[in-house]
């Protein structure tokens, strides 16, 4: 018989089966002489018990016998089901390790008050600190002291939901640096720990603000547009009061540089801008880039010694680049 199958003495009287399990070697081991004699002073006892009935026939000796061999095949084959359970878990655990430990995004167990248990490789790079000095720290020493008060309530409301939350934070790295990382935490049902998932989104930050400053600069440029426009609609009377300076003896001189110095295409570009046209209208009117009508802008300010483009559309009226309605 296979030597894992676990060993017992049966003890037999009329009618009776007395099993008595003997237990795995590594309990064996773990017990001492005394328990083992007195576990068979026991047996014998009852032994002695079963043995003052009549004796046994020899149909009832064959019939135990016979439950003898049945229960210890049993025994074999539970230990072979025990044996191939234990090897398909020991094979799921190592499969949900490789997953946790080597996983792409920052994993970590925290329990109920905001303790590490556990953090993967990837959660310890981005903190940039050995991951056995992780574990058993607040995760909140790593966030920066302005975003604390967010994720203390964004934990709490996690282990009240039981269900996924998000929130961003500010981490901060073992070399002072800053990253902004989005936070998703489920709390398990216990309630006893959660799993938190950490993401950089840095660069995402990065091209959102980047976004915002081009659409601000987007605006600004509308903006000159509506001001060229304004100003073609407020009339002659209300222009050269606007475009001219009166000096001693009446007579009237502009602060502004000769329209000679600019060439053609600019002059083109800068009659369209002073219509009220954007830049994007302008290069769409010209077939040429958004890119190249700015150039041409920049060119003609610095030629003409004009600081904005207020001063550049009152140049346009009084060398006569646009009608005034």
């Amino acid at each position: 018989m296979p030597g894992a199958a676990p060993s017992a003495q049966v003890l037999a009287g009329r009618g009776h089966i007395i099993v008595v399990k003997k237990g795995s070697q590594k309990a064996d081991k773990k017990c001492s002489q005394v328990d083992i004699a007195e576990l068979r002073r026991v047996a014998e006892e009852q032994l002695a018990e079963h043995s003052e009935c009549e004796p046994r026939t020899a149909i009832e000796t064959l019939r135990i016998s016979h439950e003898l061999d049945v229960y210890k095949i049993e025994l074999e084959m539970q230990n072979r089901e025990l044996s191939n359970a234990r090897d398909d878990m020991e094979s799921t655990l190592e499969k949900y390790t490789d997953l946790f430990e080597f996983a792409p995004i920052s994993y970590f167990i925290l329990d109920c008050g905001g303790i590490v248990n556990s953090v993967n490789l990837m959660g310890a790079s981005i903190l940039g600190i050995e991951r056995s000095l992780v574990n058993g720290r607040r995760l909140d020493s790593f966030i920066s002291v302005a975003t604390r008060p967010a994720l203390a309530v964004f934990f709490e409301r996690v282990f009240k939901s039981l269900v996924k939350e998000t929130c961003e934070v500010v981490l901060l790295k073992k070399n002072k640096s800053q990253l902004f990382v989005q936070i998703e935490a489920l709390a398990a049902a216990s309630g006893l720990e959660c799993r938190v998932a950490l993401i950089d989104i840095t660069e995402r930050k990065r091209a959102v603000e980047s976004l915002r400053k081009e659409k601000e600069t987007i605006e600004a440029l509308l903006k000159m547009g509506e001001v060229a426009d304004v100003l073609r609609k407020m009339g002659e009377a209300a222009l050269v009061g606007l475009v001219s300076t009166t000096i001693p003896g009446g007579s009237v001189s502009s602060s502004f540089k000769s329209s000679n110095k600019i060439s053609q295409r600019e002059n083109q570009v800068l009659r369209l801008l002073a219509e009220g046209n954007c830049t994007k209208e302008v290069a769409s009117l010209l077939n040429i880039s958004c890119k190249t009508v700015e150039m041409h802008r920049i060119n003609m300010m610095k030629k003409l010694e004009i600081s904005s483009m207020v001063n550049l559309v009152k140049f346009a009226i009084r060398e006569g680049i646009i009608d005034v309605v």
